[in-house]
């Protein structure tokens, strides 16, 4: 299961990702850069550059944005670099699509957070764990309380990302820099009340 997650926060950044057995996102089918339309939020508009320098020490440089259709979700990301690029900010949108076969994000949330995974885990229990595999059992998802609907921290020394479900949307905040893991929390917790507020 701790393994599993980890997959899942590389499958959500990148919109997709090959097979690992946890029901991730596919690749897109669609793949476009166009502005999000009437009813689907944009997520380089749901942050300021006040609000992101009052967090990092530093003002917007530039924005790039991205956006990508897969079997149901639109999975649009913002990447709001600042002068210090190591300081960047990436933040990931995942939306209902318009496609004819659309779902709602909130499953894909229960998929990957709530399914059982209690008889595979003691199956894996009993299998000897290399280094990384036990450390990663260790650094299970921590669930927050206060932010959105429900949200998720993943504390990783790489990629560490903050997972928060609003309704039928949820984010993906990744915050660069040289802090360690609890700084990098209370930075995207920040951030997320900023976005939460736009949602």
């Amino acid at each position: 299961m701790r393994q599993r997650f980890v997959i899942v926060a590389g499958c959500l950044a990148l919109a997709g990702c090959s097979k690992s057995g946890i029901s991730p996102l596919p690749p897109p089918e669609v793949s476009t850069n166009v502005a999000a339309s009437n009813h689907h939020l944009d997520p380089c508009a749901l942050l300021t550059s006040e609000e992101i320098e009052s967090v990092q020490g530093q003002a917007i440089k530039d924005i790039q944005s991205s956006s990508k259709v897969g079997r149901g979700f639109l999975i649009s990301q913002c990447y709001f670099m600042l002068p210090t690029s190591a300081n960047s900010i990436s933040l990931t949108l995942t939306q209902k699509s318009d496609a004819p076969d659309a779902r709602a994000p909130k499953e894909f949330w229960r998929e990957t957070f709530h399914r059982d995974h209690d008889s595979s885990e003691e199956g894996e229990r009993d299998k000897p764990a290399g280094r990384g595999e036990e450390r990663e059992r260790k650094s299970p998802p921590e669930k927050l309380a206060g932010l959105g609907d429900e949200a998720f921290w993943m504390g990783r020394q790489v990629g560490s990302a903050l997972y928060v479900l609003k309704e039928d949307v949820f984010i993906q905040i990744s915050v660069g820099g040289s802090g360690d893991a609890a700084s990098k929390l209370e930075k995207s917790k920040t951030l997320a009340q900023f976005i939460l507020k736009r949602l």
